[in-house]
C-alpha cells in the first residue's frame, strides 16, 4: 500500500493528543519549605521522567565475536522543572530551605552542616496530564523526590518584561504512570 499524506492527516485529525502545556505537577517541600501550593501553581515547564539502563558495555560471551551491550539495572532519568519566582521570591526561599534540610549548608541546626537521613528529605512528587477539556488523563507519581540541583537564577536589566525563574533537577528513585 503507498504512502497517502490523505490517509495521514485523518488519522491525525481524528486521534486526540497531549498538548504540551496541559500540566500540572505538584511537590511538597520538606524540612518547613512549604510552598507546595506556591511550586505546583509556578511550574512554567517540566520534563516528563524518561529510562535509562546501567549495563555491561562490551560483553562478550565467548571471549570472541560479537560484543554486546547488556542491561541490569534501571536508573531512572532526572526531570527539570523551572519554577516561576513571585514578587517575595517565596518559591526560591521554599527550594532553598529544602536544600538546606537536605544537608545544612547554613549551620542553622543543632548538628551543623550535616546531612539528614534520605527518608527524611524526599517527598513524592505528582505531574497531572490534561486533554483538552481539562480532564486528568495520566498521572505521574515520582517516588522519592528530592532536589538535586536548584540553578541560579539569571536576572538582567535588558529582561525588564521577563518573570525570574529557577530552574531545579529533581532526582527520584522510581516513578509510575497511572
Amino acid at each position: 500500500m503507498a504512502f497517502s499524506i490523505q490517509d495521514m492527516k485523518g488519522s491525525l485529525q481524528s486521534s486526540s493528543y497531549l498538548m504540551a502545556s496541559h500540566y500540572e505537577m505538584i511537590v511538597q517541600p520538606k524540612g518547613g519549605g512549604g510552598g507546595g501550593e506556591l511550586l505546583k501553581i509556578r511550574a512554567d515547564s517540566v520534563s516528563l521522567p524518561g529510562v535509562s539502563f546501567a549495563s555491561v558495555d562490551q560483553y562478550k560471551p565467548f571471549a570472541t565475536g560479537r560484543t554486546y551491550n547488556i542491561p541490569h539495572s534501571f536508573t531512572p532519568q532526572e526531570i527539570t522543572v523551572s519554577h516561576l519566582i513571585d514578587t517575595n521570591s517565596d518559591v526560591l526561599k521554599s527550594l532553598i530551605d529544602w536544600a538546606s534540610f537536605i544537608v545544612d549548608f547554613k549551620g542553622e541546626t543543632s548538628a551543623p552542616f550535616t546531612a539528614n537521613y534520605f527518608k527524611e528529605y524526599v517527598s513524592d512528587a505528582t505531574i497531572l496530564l490534561y486533554d483538552n477539556g481539562g480532564t486528568p488523563r495520566k498521572t505521574i507519581t515520582l517516588v522519592d523526590t528530592y532536589p538535586s540541583t536548584i540553578d541560579q537564577v539569571q536576572m538582567s536589566w535588558a529582561s525588564s518584561d521577563e518573570i525570574a525563574r529557577v530552574n531545579v533537577s529533581y532526582q527520584f528513585v522510581d516513578y509510575t504512570i497511572s
